[in-house]
């Protein structure tokens, strides 16, 4: 008797029924690992049958993998270290992920060239942003490695790209989408049919301007008026952006946007602040009860001559509001919104960073009012290399803790949240 089992011959079908009763980013590692037709039948399967990372299990999509001091030891108390500089670049790129899972405390590896030297933003919707020096922008499936294009650089009504090529990962900032991708089985690289067509939406340029498209768009569409954003939720129907003063707005995109039709914002809400937030950052939270708005405070470490320039930085408090939204018969109306602090966010959990931010309900690994936070300080970042200012701040102690011990220091591309 033969013992020689030829996996590569198990049917597409029964491979297919195998992928959809996966449930952990291990088990999809894995699955893909066997061999080339196991993988190929993962890349066919759209992500609406088969949800690969269920909201409750959040994964940290770690930094590139890069050649040993390639990237600059970044922690508060850590001396400066000139490895960037040192290294020029050269050591910066690598083809190695890592994926820790929050529920686990486990990290599996896998191999993604796709995202390779690039900005990596997430979307909370189960794909990621990718902007390369060659200008092109990407959504990208990581566990799939499946790709679906958008416009490039030059397509944005504002581009102005003054900055130089070694600084491309500065020209987008955050990304956020209107719904999960449902695609056919036949998708490729720039073209394929979805349905629902969401709105894939950037805060980008010099400017902080909100621009977006539908997949399939050759352009970009600016929302008018907004500018100096920092941050962008979908919620309820609509866009919500906030800027570096903590107005509120609302976005309205009329459905023939491509033929004249406006695309704007509206204030809707104004958050005063009790204290400067220069090195600070502002988010909104979509959640299951509404919008949060958020500020984190950082607290800087300046280095004395000759690195006098030199700044070091991590997180020291957060503010929270709840946004409360009330909406009129008429649709055309935008909503009313009241601004409300708190420190209380129940049995909520904030996830925040270089990626769309969320809130999930607490769990055996989600702890409850607390901050889930990665490392996004970008006027810092991009000079002295970011991911090691990450960690869980509780809202009632406002105390700081660890969720990952290791440490990924990268200036382009520092770990992000992927859920």
């Amino acid at each position: 008797m033969d013992d020689h089992v030829n996996w590569d011959e198990l049917p597409s079908e029964l491979l297919e029924l195998i992928a959809n009763k996966l449930s952990s980013c291990e088990d999809i590692v894995r699955f893909s690992a066997v061999s080339k037709s196991w993988k190929s039948v993962l890349s066919g399967l759209s992500e609406d049958e088969k949800p690969v990372l269920p909201p409750e299990s959040p994964i940290l999509f770690l930094a590139e993998q890069v050649a040993e001091g390639g990237a600059l030891s970044c922690d508060f108390n850590d001396e400066y270290e000139e490895g960037l500089e040192e290294d020029g670049g050269d050591g910066l790129v690598g083809t190695t992920r890592g994926l820790y899972r929050l529920a686990t405390g486990k990290t599996c590896n896998i191999e993604l060239p796709e995202a390779s030297g690039k900005l990596i933003l997430g979307t909370n919707k189960g794909w990621l942003l990718t902007l390369g020096i060659d200008l092109e922008i990407n959504l990208l499936h990581p566990l799939s490695r499946k790709q679906i294009q958008l416009p490039p650089i030059g397509a944005f009504p504002r581009h102005n790209f003054s900055l130089p090529e070694k600084d491309f990962d500065m020209f987008i900032r955050k990304v956020a989408m209107s719904s999960k991708i449902q695609s056919n089985k036949n998708l490729v690289t720039g073209s394929g049919t979805y349905s629902p067509n969401p709105l894939v939406m950037t805060i980008y340029g010099e400017g902080d301007y909100l621009g977006f498209a539908r997949l399939g768009d050759k352009v970009w569409t600016n929302i008018e008026i907004l500018f100096s954003i920092q941050d962008i939720a979908y919620y309820n129907g609509k866009f919500y952006a906030v800027n570096s003063q903590g107005d509120v707005f609302v976005c309205d995109i009329d459905d023939d946007y491509n033929n004249g039709g406006r695309a704007r914002g509206t204030k809707i809400a104004s958050c005063a602040l009790e204290r400067s937030t220069r090195f600070g950052q502002r988010y909104l939270v979509e959640s299951g009860s509404g919008l949060w708005l958020v500020v984190r405070f950082c607290k800087l470490k300046y280095f004395k001559p000759p690195h006098h320039s030199i700044v070091k930085y991590r997180t020291a408090d957060f503010s929270v509001w709840k946004l409360e939204l009330e909406y009129s018969d008429d649709c055309s109306r935008p909503p009313s919104c009241t601004c409300t602090q708190t420190n209380n966010l129940g049995d909520e959990a904030l996830f925040i960073g270089k990626a769309t931010c969320l809130s999930l309900p607490s769990s055996e690994y989600i702890k409850p009012n607390c901050i889930y936070f990665t490392d996004d300080t970008w006027e810092l970042s991009n000079c002295m290399g970011g991911g090691h200012d990450m960690g869980i701040f509780n809202m009632e102690s406002s105390t700081i803790e660890p969720f990952y011990n290791g440490k990924f220091i990268h200036p382009i591309s520092p770990p992000v949240w992927y859920i």
